[in-house]
């Protein structure tokens, strides 16, 4: 059949194939990606390694923080022309505001991390102690 099979659904093998990757326009995630086989996945599926996307994600947060503060001191000069010799001076608080916003999520990624060491140390302490319990009962035992 053309586009629907026999109950008016459309047909998956009528739809068009994709012809190129989603990613094309980054390079460095195409250059890091790792392929990997799935059943539910075309052919061409694959990950980029955690670093490699939050490096990425994090320049997509500063580009886009920057463009919302050239909109938002655009829109503030529209309102407020009298504020156009001091437009250099908000811009640079704008760009403060950010970069401590952007210092206090770097912060907190860092505490994050250092919370998931102690706890998987914590864990292979744990699992250290049962199995020496677990030894010292067979000794005890034999």
């Amino acid at each position: 059949m053309s586009g629907l099979d026999g109950l008016g659904w459309p047909n998956p093998e009528d739809e068009p194939k994709p012809t190129k990757s989603m990613n094309t326009d980054t390079p460095e995630s195409d250059k890091a990606k790792i392929a990997f086989t799935s059943l539910f996945a075309n052919d061409d599926a694959y990950w980029i390694p955690y670093t490699v996307g939050m490096r990425l994600e994090r320049e997509r947060d500063q580009w886009k923080a920057n463009h919302d503060n050239q909109v938002a001191l655009k829109a503030m000069l529209k309102e407020r022309p009298d504020l156009g010799d001091k437009a250099s001076r908000i811009a640079d608080l704008i760009r403060e505001l950010y970069e401590v916003r952007q210092e206090r999520k770097n912060d907190w990624e860092k505490m994050h991390n250092l919370l998931n060491q102690a706890d998987k140390r914590h864990q292979r302490a744990r699992r250290q102690r049962d199995e020496s319990r677990e030894q010292r009962d067979r000794l005890s035992l034999a």
